[in-house]
Order: C-alpha cells, then sequence, then structure tokens
C-alpha cells in the first residue's frame, strides 16, 4: 500500500525486440528492479523472451547469469549446406527449435513442472507476434490465446524474418512481433490506458542523411514512430544504444556480452536520473559508468574493424590462388 500510495507500484515493463541485442534489456532490468516492482511484463521478440522469464518469476539478476552464460550459436540449429535449402523450402534458415526447447527448459526448471508451461500459468505476460491479414498477434496470459505454449509464443515472437523460419498458427504464418510491434509501447498504451509502465527502447538516434531504399522501407516497418514516441516520454523511457552489436550478432565474444550488460545498466541509470529519485544513482557515478561504457564500445569498434579487415585480407588471398591457378591451367592447356 505504501508503495501504491507512492507512486512506486505496481509497474509495467515494456520491452522492445532486437534479436540478440536483447541482452542489454538484462542489464537495464538490474537496477531498474532496485526501485521498481513489475506486475505485467510486455515485449516482442527478444523483449518477449525477457517477458515470459520475469513472468515465470525470474529475477533480474538471474536473466543476467541466463544469457550471459548462453552460447547463443547454439540456436543456429542447421548445418551450412541446409541454409540454402531451408530458405528457399521454409522461409528461414534456421528451424528455430533449440530455441524454443531453450526458453521451454528455462520455463519448467523455473516453475518446477513436466509439463508445458503455458501462457496463463505465467504471472501476467503479453507478448506480440505479426501475421498478414490479422495484423498483430497477442499472447496474454490473462486474455488473448492465454493457454499457449508460451515457449511456442516466444518462438512465434522470435520470427526473424529469413533467419528463423516462420511459425504457424491456425495454418497461417506467424512473423517476428517487430514486425508490426517492435516497441510495443503504443499497443500497450492503447490495451492498458492509464497503466503506469516504464519501458525500454533497444535504438540510437537516426542521424543519417542517406541511405539505401532497402534501409528507408525497413525503418518505415519496423520502426514507424517509435522515436516520436520515446522522446515524448524521457521520464518513462530507458533509450539504450547498442551499437555495433547486431540484431543477428549470435557469435558475440564474451567482451561483447559484458559490453550490452553495461550499457542496459548505465542507460537504466540515466532513466533514473530523470526521475529525480530520492535515493537514485548519483550523476558522477552515471557519468564515470558511461565513460566506461563507451570505452568499450570504442574498443569493440575497433576489435570488430582488425577482424573484418584480416578477413578481407584471406578472402583477397584465396581469389588470388584460384586466379594463379586458373591462369597456369589455362596457360598449359
Amino acid at each position: 500500500m505504501r508503495q501504491l500510495v507512492a507512486g512506486d507500484y505496481p509497474y509495467s515493463i515494456v520491452m522492445k525486440g532486437g534479436g540478440v541485442k536483447g541482452l542489454a534489456l538484462a542489464g537495464a532490468l538490474v537496477e531498474l528492479g532496485n526501485f521498481y516492482s513489475f506486475n505485467r511484463h510486455v515485449g516482442t521478440s527478444a523483449g518477449a523472451i525477457a517477458a515470459v522469464l520475469l513472468a515465470a518469476d525470474y529475477k533480474p539478476g538471474e536473466l543476467v547469469e541466463v544469457f550471459r552464460n548462453k552460447n547463443f550459436t547454439d540456436f543456429l540449429d542447421a548445418r551450412w549446406w541446409m541454409l540454402p535449402i531451408n530458405l528457399i523450402l521454409r522461409q528461414g534458415l534456421y528451424p528455430g527449435e533449440a530455441f524454443r526447447l531453450w526458453v521451454a527448459d528455462q520455463l519448467t526448471t523455473e516453475l518446477r513442472k513436466q509439463a508445458e508451461v503455458r501462457m496463463e500459468h505465467l504471472d501476467r505476460a503479453v507478448i506480440y507476434a505479426a501475421r498478414a491479414g490479422q495484423g498483430t498477434l497477442t499472447f496474454d496470459s490473462k486474455g488473448s490465446r492465454r493457454e499457449a505454449v508460451a515457449s511456442f509464443a516466444v518462438r512465434c515472437s522470435m520470427a526473424i524474418p529469413l533467419f528463423f523460419t516462420p511459425t504457424l498458427v491456425d495454418g497461417r504464418r506467424v512473423l517476428d512481433g517487430g514486425l508490426r510491434n517492435n516497441f510495443p509501447l503504443k499497443k500497450f498504451i492503447e490495451t492498458f490506458p492509464g497503466k503506469p509502465f516504464i519501458a525500454i527502447y533497444l535504438g540510437k538516434p537516426d542521424n543519417r542523411n542517406e541511405r539505401s531504399f532497402g534501409s528507408d522501407i525497413l525503418d518505415i516497418v519496423v520502426d514507424g514512430e517509435e522515436r516520436e514516441l520515446v522522446d515524448s516520454l524521457p521520464k518513462n523511457v530507458a533509450v539504450i544504444d547498442t551499437s555495433p552489436i547486431g540484431t543477428v550478432d549470435f557469435r558475440m565474444t564474451d567482451e561483447e556480452k559484458d559490453f550490452l550488460l553495461a550499457v542496459g545498466r548505465v542507460s537504466a541509470l540515466e532513466l533514473l536520473l530523470r526521475r529525480n529519485l530520492d535515493d537514485g544513482p548519483s550523476e558522477q557515478a552515471v557519468a564515470a559508468l558511461r565513460q566506461h561504457v563507451e570505452d568499450m564500445r570504442a574498443a569493440i569498434i575497433e576489435t570488430r574493424r582488425i577482424r573484418q579487415s584480416k578477413r578481407n585480407w584471406r578472402l583477397c588471398l584465396v581469389a588470388l590462388v584460384v586466379a594463379l591457378a586458373l591462369w597456369r591451367y589455362w596457360l598449359h592447356r
């Protein structure tokens, strides 16, 4: 009751999708969990993973351990020679079954169940996928499709187009929720008007003057008007710039994982500063952590640049060897 009167409880947490970049969500949740409790967990794609695990009573610190210790390449569940076949015949490179089974294992272990965990077994989770015609497909532990298996619902939301094969619901293809509600805050506000919330947004300012036509289309379809909504709610949204980590960087190094966790933490602390909490973090401590995070970012960018340069040189060397071999072959015919 004290928390309710003070405006500290209950809150909903709304989390954006972003593939493996979702590791930053765990870092942010650790800091937010020191000041707020959440009774509704809303997410899309990577945010859907965090939403169901939190709704299964995982603590933010446990999420950090689970994600930090997971080898994400385990989710790439197809041999290299099957990739073109899967893409042509199943509209996705990887089946995604390894991912679904991992989510299922996390849920049954935490809830100590032998049967599959359904959405209705969770403490208020709402996750979104996308489907042609119907648009948004909602899995709500207290509403629509509450009887659905939770790991399947997350797999639907995490069906990254062309990367994971789309799932089927009622005989129709379901795609990544990010195509419709990548940052499901607007959908949340429309569905639960007046409910207090904190949201986590994975993204960075869009300051590009020139880009490809394809990038423009992707920005319109996936991001839509997200940035304007984020800018209008500075005291409700933690903004996490995860660059240079990409959505499908499943082969992240430990250093890159640590960076995502750290940038999530500092972004949440900056939100707490904007909320002017009496017992919140100090500006000096947050500024120091931000500088540390930017140093980590710069080091990762440089490491990736060197790695890419070495890869390019190897490709050039292979091409040269092949060209010489072909030249000698034609010369001695």
